[in-house]
């Protein structure tokens, strides 16, 4: 339970807006597959928006625990697994990952956007701005980024000297549907073609 309680208390809060504009760009019936559902934040704003299902992939089984403790529906479902070990045998309408590709080195992003692209019609990536306002709250991310340690401050790096987001909608030949700024963030809603 201390694992939830620190990161409800420190990151939520400061991924609250982006979450409500993410689940704005969800239709309501849609089914949804999202990549490193973190502790579930994403999963109950899409309940109450009236998402017909929705499965919730992690590494973290702590994270997992606090996702299922948040949303507790038969059609909301959350798996503590590789994404890209576990085999899946549903089509969904969009695959959604937030705040994960700037973590990971190049080739594992482009591997998982790889299969999410086989499983889904729509992507949509919410992640860093690249390149970062100045001032107060282009620190506070660099901030958070260099204290989550050197491997995550390493592919943050690298994230941004690709271009960000951009980089792999490009790389993986989607369509750009919508796109749209918001602080520190870029959310991009992308077609599989």
């Amino acid at each position: 339970m201390a694992y939830k309680n620190w990161y409800d208390i420190l990151i939520s809060p400061l991924l609250s807006g982006l979450t409500k504009r993410i689940a704005l760009q969800i239709e309501e019936g849609a089914n949804l597959l999202e990549v490193g559902c973190g502790t579930g934040e994403l999963a109950s704003a899409l309940h109450y928006k009236g998402v017909k299902s929705y499965l919730g992939v992690d590494l973290t089984p702590k994270m997992i625990e606090a996702a299922r403790g948040k949303v507790a529906h038969p059609n909301f479902t959350f798996i503590a697994d590789d994404f890209l070990i576990i085999n899946i045998n549903s089509q969904f309408n969009y695959a959604v990952f937030s705040m994960i590709i700037h973590s990971v080195d190049e080739e594992l992003a482009n591997r998982l956007i790889c299969k999410a692209k086989a499983l889904s019609s729509m992507i949509v990536f919410a992640d860093y701005l690249v390149p970062q306002p100045k001032g107060f709250k282009g620190f506070l991310v660099k901030l958070i980024e260099r204290l989550a340690g050197k491997e995550h401050y390493t592919n943050f790096t690298y994230f941004k000297s690709l271009g960000g987001i951009d980089h792999f909608v490009r790389t993986n030949k989607l369509t750009i549907v919508k796109q749209l700024d918001y602080e520190v963030f870029r959310i991009v809603v992308t077609a599989v073609a």
